[in-house]
């Protein structure tokens, strides 16, 4: 059964590992971080091509 999630922090450390397994398990995956147009841009592409099971937000400085 696919679960609604949603992971704080996931551009690094525990926050990325748990969206990473938690999209590949099927279940869909409301990712948070900061700098997704710096920094974490190139960590934002890769969950954007898993597809829809993972969404990005931008999270407040």
């Amino acid at each position: 059964m696919s679960k609604i999630v949603l992971v704080t922090g996931s551009s690094s450390g525990f926050g990325r590992l748990t969206t990473e397994v938690l999209a590949r398990a099927g279940h869909v995956v409301y990712a948070s971080m900061r700098d997704i147009a710096g920094r974490n841009a190139r960590w934002k592409r890769k969950l954007q091509a898993k597809g829809p099971t993972a969404a990005l937000r931008r999270k407040d400085k």
